[in-house]
């Protein structure tokens, strides 16, 4: 099985104080306990799945997700201020996040898969996406 990334936005915790406002007029502070429902709200933005080919075939079967808040890691030379919200948390290096996106799923038998995704984050409302290529060989 092949489980494709379509894109998707990441919502990670902070040492702010901005608020994240949600549909029904929920304000969240960028905090692990708000992250999963923030991302939940921000599905609204993803309405179509990019276009994603396998063995140059378009595949068919994309669903939305949100996950849970997990932790990443993040380096003192972290782009932004990755370092510096983990540090105002208190827990330097560390950072919860969540995902909020499009994902699908291919049979492994496949012998390659190229797909295209993008990503953003919402401190960034939407910015041009950077668009990703995949080359993967599926070996047996």
């Amino acid at each position: 099985m092949v489980v494709l990334d379509l894109g998707g936005l990441v919502a990670h915790e902070r040492a702010s104080t901005v608020p994240y406002t949600t549909t029904p007029s929920e304000v969240l502070l960028y905090r692990r306990a708000n992250l999963e429902r923030i991302c939940d709200d921000l599905l609204r933005f993803l309405r179509l799945p990019p276009p994603a080919f396998l063995d140059d075939t378009q595949a068919v079967h994309a669903m939305q997700v949100s996950t849970r808040a997990f932790n990443v890691g993040v380096a003192p030379g972290a782009p932004g201020s990755f370092y510096q919200d983990s540090v105002g948390r208190g827990h330097s290096g560390r950072l919860a996040v969540s995902y909020s996106g499009w994902k699908a799923r291919h049979p492994a038998h496949t012998r390659s898969t190229r797909h295209h995704s993008s990503f953003s984050t919402p401190s960034t409302p939407f910015p041009e996406p950077t668009y990703f290529t995949y080359n993967i060989t599926v070996g047996r």
